[in-house]
């Protein structure tokens, strides 16, 4: 999964991350801001593509990324 993260820093590509295996339709969207090899930091963006703050994660919760 770090490789992904360090690929979608590099291009700044819009992706929509997921982290709740109980809750599959739960998602972040955003850009990649920053990264180390145990935490990623999302510039998230709301419904009409406005910022909607930043959030950061453990790199071993991500389930799943998809990107448009």
């Amino acid at each position: 999964m770090i490789e992904k993260i360090k690929e979608l820093k590099k291009t700044q590509e819009i992706c929509s991350i997921y982290s709740d295996g109980n809750e599959t339709t739960k998602f972040s969207v955003g850009f990649i801001v920053d990264h180390d090899e145990n935490f990623f930091l999302l510039e998230r963006i709301d419904t009409n593509g406005k910022n909607d703050g930043f959030g950061g994660e453990l790199l071993r919760t991500i389930i799943k990324i998809e990107t448009a």
